[in-house]
C-alpha cells in the first residue's frame, strides 16, 4: 500500500475514534478489515473544489451529490459450472456411507479474556478487563458467553477434539 492510502486509512481511524466515539482497537480493526471497500467508496466520493463548495454553501460552485449517480462495480467472473458425473463404483457393492461434518461461521477470538465484561458498549466484548474500580456486570465465561463475544481458542480446540473422539 502506498503512503497516500496509509495516510487516508490513518485519517479514517482518527475520525472513527474521535467522531464515532469508538475505542482505538475497534477503529483499527475496521479500517484494516475493510480497507479495500473504504478506499473504493472514497475514490467515488472525490470532489473538485467547486463541487465541494456547492455542497457546503448554497450558491457556491457546482454542487454534485455522489449518491445520486450510478456506480459501476466490477464483479468477479462466474465460477465454472460443474458437470454431472457417473459413479465408477459398482452399485451392487455395499459400502459404508461416508459421513460429512460441516462446521461454519465459527467466530474465534484470540483476545478472548475469561472474566472480562460480556455486556459492553463496544461492537465486540469479552476482550479486555475493566479499568480499576469498574465493576463487571456480566463476566465472560470459561468456554464462551452468549453475548457480543466470539469464542476462546480452548472452545474451538475442545470442539475439534470432541469431534475427533466421537465421530469416526
Amino acid at each position: 500500500m502506498n503512503y497516500t492510502k496509509t495516510e487516508i486509512l490513518n485519517t479514517a481511524e482518527y475520525v472513527c475514534r474521535h467522531f464515532a466515539d469508538q475505542e482505538s482497537f475497534v477503529c483499527r480493526g475496521i479500517t484494516s478489515q475493510f480497507k479495500d471497500e473504504f478506499l473504493y467508496v472514497l475514490e467515488k466520493l472525490v470532489f473538485q473544489p467547486s463541487q465541494l463548495c456547492g455542497l457546503i454553501l448554497s450558491g457556491c460552485g457546482n454542487p454534485i451529490n455522489p449518491f445520486d449517480t450510478n456506480w459501476n462495480i466490477s464483479l468477479p467472473p462466474s465460477p465454472p459450472t460443474f458437470k454431472n458425473f457417473k459413479s465408477s463404483t459398482n452399485q451392487t457393492n455395499k459400502t459404508t456411507p461416508i459421513r460429512i461434518l460441516q462446521l461454519s461461521d465459527i467466530h474465534f477470538d484470540p483476545a478472548y479474556l475469561e472474566g472480562s465484561e460480556a455486556d459492553c458498549e463496544e461492537p465486540v466484548c469479552c476482550i479486555k478487563m475493566p479499568k480499576k474500580g469498574e465493576l463487571v456486570k456480566k463476566k465472560a465465561g470459561y468456554w464462551g458467553t452468549a453475548a457480543k463475544c466470539d469464542i476462546p481458542l480452548r472452545t474451538v480446540e475442545n470442539l475439534l477434539e470432541h469431534i475427533n473422539r466421537t465421530h469416526k
